[in-house]
């Protein structure tokens, strides 16, 4: 069974692009803190923080637009996967929230969209065709 999850928190770290080999291909591993709802956490715990993994073409684009401190809001699903602490060599099972979409949350800035692949519906209006001037 696959939980979806849909957060709306601030970037603690900054992307950093890497390339996992071919199969994978890019990748950009965050950690989200998102606020809770009033009594929905244990009293005096009021955030949460999230793991995130952004694959593909979106990784490259969160590495190019955002950085820590940013609102963000990420809808992915959960996953499980085991990370071994390097120092103690103890393995432990953690949750990722792959993402499905990552956007920039405009509750609290603004921002100017670059499409990364140009859209059909985004192609230059023809110019107007001005009248000649009457002739004399």
């Amino acid at each position: 069974m696959t939980s979806l999850i849909l957060a709306i928190g601030v970037l603690l770290t900054h992307p950093h692009l890497q390339h996992r080999g071919e199969d994978e291909g890019p990748v950009v591993d965050v950690v989200v803190e998102v606020d809770q709802p009033p009594g929905s956490s244990e009293p005096g715990q009021t955030r949460t923080r999230h793991d995130v993994r952004i694959s593909g073409r979106q990784a490259s684009n969160v590495n190019a637009s955002l950085a820590a401190g940013d609102r963000v809001v990420v809808a992915g699903h959960l996953a499980s996967y085991v990370h071994v602490d390097l120092a103690s060599g103890t393995r432990f099972r953690r949750q990722r929230v792959l993402a499905s979409v990552v956007a920039i949350s405009l509750e609290e800035a603004t921002a100017i969209i670059t499409a990364a692949v140009p859209h059909a519906s985004s192609a230059p209006a023809e110019p107007a065709s001005t009248p000649a001037p009457p002739e004399a």
